[in-house]
């Protein structure tokens, strides 16, 4: 489908498109989300990835006129702490179940602390943020439903972070600790014994394959663990049917 000059604003108009719940945008300089997200009442899925100009005015937006929305990737976008309040204080608040703020350096940990507003928050991408531990656990608190984490080079995140999230998110299934130098085997070692935990990322990490271990013995859920082929070279027996070693070169 071919967008007019005035994009999604220009199909919209005159009532074009009303059952539309699937609109992607990812990558464009001029999106004008508040022009036409109005006309949309259905949307479930919004990709705003890497749109140099969303902003909090289009998060204000979308707090006001989406009530089905799911899916919102916000991914190198310039929204701050007082968009996200907008968001977390709107109608979608009730129906998000993904949201991905990856490279959104504008939040910090006071605007994370706005997602415990969200009542069905299932999947969380934070990667790249420029946050603390502070945030992680404001970001994982009063939901207990959590099933996916994305802490991705969260570079002033640490064990403590890691603490709070085995105890508090006990249907977490998926988390990705890529780069997060701060975290030490005491920080894996908190997810032993965790019921549900099935795919963990520790890729540009380092730990001792002892820390490893523990954890794989004591997590009985766990299906995958993505190491970093340059930190560890060779894969201990006792948790080789589980660890796949990967080649990073960035």
């Amino acid at each position: 489908m071919f967008l007019p000059e005035n994009g999604l604003y220009g199909l919209s108009s005159g009532g074009g498109l009303p059952k539309l719940s699937k609109v992607s945008v990812r990558g464009r300089w001029r999106a004008s989300i508040d022009r036409w997200i109005h006309r949309f009442p259905n949307l479930t899925d919004l990709d705003l990835g890497r749109c140099s100009d969303v902003d909090d005015n289009a998060l204000e937006a979308i707090g006001l006129h989406c009530t089905c929305l799911r899916y919102l990737n916000l991914e190198d976008s310039k929204v701050t702490d007082y968009g996200l309040r907008f968001l977390a204080h709107g109608r979608c608040s009730k129906t998000l179940n993904t949201l991905v703020l990856a490279a959104c350096y504008g939040i910090t940990d006071l605007g994370l602390s706005h997602l415990q507003n969200f009542q069905f928050l299932l999947e969380r991408d934070l990667d790249r943020c420029d946050v603390t531990d502070t945030g992680v656990i404001a970001a994982t608190s009063s939901n207990r439903s959590l099933k996916k984490l994305n802490l991705g080079r969260l570079t002033n995140v640490s064990d403590q972070s890691m603490v709070y999230v085995a105890g508090n998110c006990p249907n977490l299934e998926i988390l990705d600790l890529t780069g997060c130098s701060n975290v030490t085997g005491a920080g894996v070692r908190a997810f032993s014994g965790h019921r549900c935990l099935e795919s963990l990322v520790i890729r540009r990490c380092e730990f001792c394959w002892s820390d490893i271990e523990h954890m794989v013995l004591g997590c009985q859920s766990l299906k995958s663990i993505l190491l970093s082929r340059p930190h560890m070279h060779s894969v201990q027996e006792s948790v080789g049917r589980i660890v796949t070693l990967v080649d990073d070169w960035w």
